[in-house]
Parts: structure tokens; C-alpha cells; sequence
């Protein structure tokens, strides 16, 4: 007893201090942070200290995109607003002619993204998407020729095979079930053709569904949406506690399967022309083959034209990793938000065959000069459905040096973080009368014409515009081709009108399964 009655003026002391720090940091929040935009005069959401403008995303009741999309909703009439994620104000840009000024004309001043590096803590994130500053420009540059048109059609057979095999396990399943969930198989697809490109290798998850890597990838985009959250808006939190973006196992899986492939190919002398064999090449010698061939001839090094610095194996990693990520939940998001959208909309559905069948019909079949130049209206309905359903809904920029923004009497402060909803905007009535119809000709080059071209950023914009695009548009027109070449979608009793996103990615990702109808086309 008197042990107890010796403690609790001890405890008591403890808990004043306690209370007292809680209360300081409370006012602080309240009284500092969060009058941030006040006393700047820009418009701005009101606050909920801790978590500024997450709360919806610490309850569970909103993803990042939907919440971002939300904000845009509400705030849209004003150029700039002000929001907060968590201690950090944050500048939501509404305004298309401030896009531009963001991502283009004042690039320099907003190069970073601001989100989680921490390369000691996750090798895997020190990446092209997430890099900042020089590193990122010289990476940029390396990285660039592996994307040419002459690369992707070296890497088009190995996809049109992936394709194949997809085809041949839809044939299995039609056999038992004309009911089929795409977001699965669809992810199966990716995962293949990613493995290939990426990995050298098909992991063969279109016949096994539970492959490692599908697996490992899934898990990527399944996290806890408090950690999406801080790697995006307050990243420091994770690097001060020295918490990983991507849970370790993860990091361990990809970058053991990324050297072990390394080795093999070393070791055997082997050559495919894949995104792997390209690392290896800027890994061995700095520099693509092609390119080294160019500098000797035209004696680029001499005048400084062309860095030969290597890079590291965990560097290549890194890149793999990405390259893995970027062509496998956002590709397959994509196209099965196509199936789902063209079984909404028959019409739409049999127009787009008719194309694909004649051009099949001609001599050659399906090449990639014929994909990518000649099938208008699947370019059409492809860029509606990123339009409806862009699988990126965040654009982040840091800025690095104060900027003046034009008819706004603002200047943003060096070390302001910006977002643009990509959602938003491509949902904004405004800008895409009667948003939540499909209608592949708001894609037409005079409708194209006819608005900005900053209201439409799937890939973003500038010079951080996704790298793989056109890697990723070719991956998703193979599938789509070689699936409505032989099937017709339709809705069925277990299909989700409208479709949800889940709240646990970072990448607008559909929740739960996707099931559509799938049966042979008679033609």
C-alpha cells in the first residue's frame, strides 16, 4: 500500500506532461498548421487535427483518389485550394492552364514528386517514378531508348505469345463457365507478359493462378491505406520510423528473382531481346548497344553527349520493379474496365469487332504497325476508358523554388507539395458533358481539339510523363484484340453496376471481382 501511495505522485506527474505535450501539439496543429491557407487568403478545407483532410481514409470510408476527387469536386469554381495530409499543406490545382504551368512550363521548379524514397530502408524504392532531381534526369535519359518504337516491336512477339495463351485458357474455361471474374485472369495476363518483358521468364500464372509472382504483385497494391497514405502526403513519418512502403518480403521476392535471372543469363551467355536484356546492357557497359555503336561513330563521348556511367544491380532491380508494377495492376485494371464498359454498351462493343475483324482479315493479320496506327476506334474506346477509369487518380509535384502562378497573385513556397485529380477532372461535367456515359468519340481528333489537352492526363504530362506508356497501351490492346476477336461480353447477375474502387490501392483498382458474361462469337 504504501509502495502504491509512494507511485502516484509520480504517475500523476507523468500524466500532467503527458497531457500537456498532447495539448501543445494539439494547439499547434490547430493554431499553426492548420491556419496555413488562412493566412495565405486561399480557399481551403477545414481541418481535423490530427489528420488535416484523411480522416475519410483513417475510417476506411474513402481511397486517396476518391478523397483528392472529392476535394476537386467541392472546390473546383477556384484555381487553387488549399487542403491538408496530416502536418502538410498541400495545393490542389484545379485550373488546366495551371496544369500546364505545373507539369510543363515551370517544370524545373516542380521536378520531384515528394513521395517515399528511402533507399536504405527499401532498395526497391530508389526507382524512375519515385527518384528526384539529377539522379532522376540521368536515369530518365538512360531509360529512355529502351521504350523506342524498334525496342517494343522486339518485345511484340513475346506479348502476341502471351496473348495466345491467354485465349487458350478462356477456351478451358467457356468449357465449364460462361461466367468468368476478368479481374483475376486479366491480372494473370499482366503477370505473364511483365514477368517476360521484365524478369525473362513466362511465370506461367495464366495456368496457375496462386504463381508466386501474381502473389507478390497482388500484395503490392493490397496494403494497409494509412501506409498509402503517409508514403504519399507525410513520408517523413515512415522514414523516421524506418518503415518500409513495400513490406520486406516483398523486396526480398522481387530482388532475388531479378539476380538470380541475371546470373543465369551471365552464366549462359543467353540473349532475348526483352526490358531485362536492355538492364543488363546499361548494368555492363552504361550505355545501350545501339547507342554505344551511335557515340564511337559520331564520337558523342568525347563531347560529353552521352553518360557511360553504370548502373548497380540494385539499381536495374529498382527498375525492374517498377516496370513490373506500372504493366501489371494498372494494365490489367484497364482492360478489364474495357470488357466491363463494352458489355455495358453492345453497340459500342460491335462496332469496335467489326474493326479488329478487318483488320485481322488482312494479309499479315494483327501486326504492331497495324495496332498502333491503324484500329481508330480502339484508340477511341482505349483512351474513354482511362478517361472513366484513369488507373493513376493523384498527380504529386514538389516544389523546389518559389514560383509565381499567373493570375493568381500567389506564389507557391519552395517545399509545397501539389496535386492534381486526375479523376476529377476527367469527370467533371464541365469539361466531359454527362461524365459517367461511355462514349468513345469525346475522343475524336476534332472533339480531341476542342478542349485542353491538360483536362486528360492518364499518363500525366511533360517530362515525368509515364515512361512505359506506349508499352502499356500495346500490352492492353493485344489482350483486348485477341479477346473480342473471339468472344462477345455481356452483364450478368453477379456483375457490379456501377463498379466500385478499392479503397486499399493506390491506383484505382476495382473492388471485389469483375464478372461479366463470355461466350463465342458467331460470325
Amino acid at each position: 500500500m504504501n509502495m502504491m501511495e509512494s507511485l502516484a505522485p509520480m504517475l500523476h506527474t507523468k500524466l500532467f506532461w503527458l497531457a500537456a505535450v498532447v495539448t501543445l501539439i494539439w494547439v499547434h496543429f490547430k493554431f499553426v498548421i492548420y491556419t496555413y491557407w488562412k493566412r495565405k487568403g486561399i480557399p481551403h478545407d477545414e481541418p481535423v487535427v490530427p489528420f488535416g483532410s484523411t480522416l475519410p481514409i483513417f475510417l476506411g470510408k474513402s481511397s486517396m483518389g476518391n478523397l483528392v476527387k472529392q476535394k476537386y469536386q467541392k472546390s473546383k469554381k477556384y484555381p487553387l485550394y488549399g487542403i491538408y495530409m496530416f502536418h502538410q499543406p498541400m495545393l490542389l490545382i484545379n485550373d488546366p492552364d495551371l496544369v500546364r504551368i505545373i507539369l510543363i512550363k515551370e517544370f524545373n521548379k516542380f521536378r520531384d514528386r515528394g513521395l517515399y524514397l528511402n533507399e536504405k530502408v527499401d532498395p526497391l524504392s530508389g526507382h524512375l517514378f519515385l527518384l528526384p532531381g539529377e539522379r532522376w534526369r540521368k536515369l530518365r535519359a538512360k531509360l529512355t531508348p529502351t521504350f523506342t518504337s524498334g525496342k517494343l516491336k522486339q518485345m511484340f512477339p513475346l506479348l502476341v505469345e502471351i496473348g495466345d495463351e491467354l485465349i487458350k485458357v478462356c477456351e478451358k474455361i467457356i468449357q465449364t463457365d460462361s461466367v468468368i471474374e476478368f479481374k483475376d485472369l486479366n491480372a494473370r495476363y499482366t503477370v505473364d507478359s511483365i514477368s517476360s518483358i521484365a524478369f525473362g521468364f513466362n511465370c506461367k500464372s495464366l495456368d496457375n493462378p496462386n504463381n508466386e509472382f501474381k502473389r507478390y504483385g497482388s500484395m503490392v497494391f493490397d496494403q494497409s491505406p494509412i501506409r498509402n497514405a503517409l508514403g504519399v502526403f507525410a513520408p517523413v513519418v515512415l522514414d523516421t520510423l524506418r518503415i518500409p512502403l513495400i513490406r520486406r518480403v516483398i523486396i526480398d521476392f522481387f530482388s532475388q528473382t531479378f539476380k538470380d535471372m541475371v546470373d543465369h543469363r551471365h552464366s549462359n551467355k543467353i540473349v532475348r531481346k526483352d526490358f531485362i536484356n536492355l538492364l543488363m546492357q546499361l548494368m555492363d557497359k552504361g550505355v545501350l548497344e545501339e547507342d554505344e555503336k551511335s557515340q564511337k561513330s559520331n564520337d558523342h563521348t568525347k563531347a560529353g553527349l552521352i553518360d557511360n556511367e553504370k548502373i548497380s544491380m540494385v539499381e536495374a532491380q529498382a527498375q525492374a520493379f517498377v516496370f513490373f508494377l506500372g504493366g501489371f495492376e494498372t494494365t490489367s485494371s484497364t482492360i478489364t474496365y474495357c470488357l466491363y464498359e463494352l458489355a455495358l454498351n453492345p453497340h459500342i462493343q460491335e462496332k469496335l469487332q467489326a474493326e479488329i475483324d478487318e483488320h485481322l482479315a488482312k494479309p499479315g493479320g494483327m501486326t504492331y504497325d497495324r495496332i498502333v496506327n491503324e484500329l481508330e476506334y480502339l484508340h477511341m474506346v482505349f483512351s474513354e476508358t482511362l478517361r472513366k477509369h484513369p488507373s493513376v487518380p493523384i498527380l504529386n509535384r514538389l516544389c523546389i523554388e518559389d514560383c509565381d502562378l499567373p493570375n493568381t497573385n500567389f506564389r507557391i513556397k519552395k517545399g509545397t507539395g501539389v496535386m492534381i485529380s486526375v479523376s476529377g477532372m476527367q469527370r467533371d461535367p464541365n469539361i466531359y458533358p454527362d461524365p459517367d456515359k461511355f462514349d468513345p468519340l469525346r475522343f475524336t481528333k476534332e472533339n480531341i481539339a476542342s478542349r485542353s489537352p491538360y483536362v486528360y492526363l492518364p499518363f500525366g504530362d511533360g517530362p515525368r510523363v509515364c515512361i512505359g506508356t506506349r508499352f502499356g497501351i500495346l500490352q492492353s490492346k493485344i489482350a483486348l484484340i485477341a479477346l473480342l476477336a473471339k468472344y462477345k461480353f455481356s452483364v450478368c447477375d453477379k456483375t457490379s453496376i456501377p463498379i466500385n474502387y478499392s479503397k486499399r490501392s493506390f491506383t484505382q483498382s476495382p473492388e471485389g471481382g469483375v464478372y461479366l458474361r463470355m461466350e463465342k462469337r458467331i460470325k
